[in-house]
């Protein structure tokens, strides 16, 4: 990771990147017996994999949106990754994750989730796409 993608440190449960405005909420931090260190190595990761792939991500809700009929009728696929918004990635343990889109433009109630999971391969795995609200 490049210097200007650290990770800035909010309060003992979140880290924000500099300049991408991307949140890193450290939720099981209570429950892990991970060091400081091995935790912000662990969110490191995980917003390396969605800088990386973020692409991909959109892609994949993308595809949801079209199953499913969200937002479909109201915008282009180039509106919809256009208004989609910044991320909160969530850590909810070691291998378990969730992309958290707040602040969407797509309309004025709904958060998109994608949850995201480490598999026995240590591979990254988007799973399940979900629009509440």
């Amino acid at each position: 990771m490049n210097e200007d993608k650290n990770l800035d440190y909010i309060d003992e449960n979140a880290y924000v990147y500099k300049n991408l405005d991307i949140e890193i909420d450290l939720d099981f931090i209570t429950n892990s017996n991970l060091s400081m260190d091995e935790i912000k190595a662990l969110a490191n990761k995980v917003a390396d994999y969605y800088l990386e792939n973020k692409e991909q991500i959109l892609e994949y809700i993308y595809d949801e949106f079209k199953k499913t009929g969200w937002f479909i009728d109201d915008y282009s696929k180039d509106e919809i990754f256009s208004k989609i918004g910044n991320p909160k990635i969530r850590i909810i343990d070691e291998k378990s994750y969730t992309i958290i889109y707040l602040e969407s433009e797509l309309d004025d109630e709904h958060i998109i989730e994608v949850e995201l999971f480490l598999n026995n391969e240590n591979k990254y795995m988007l799973s399940y796409v979900s629009v509440d609200g």
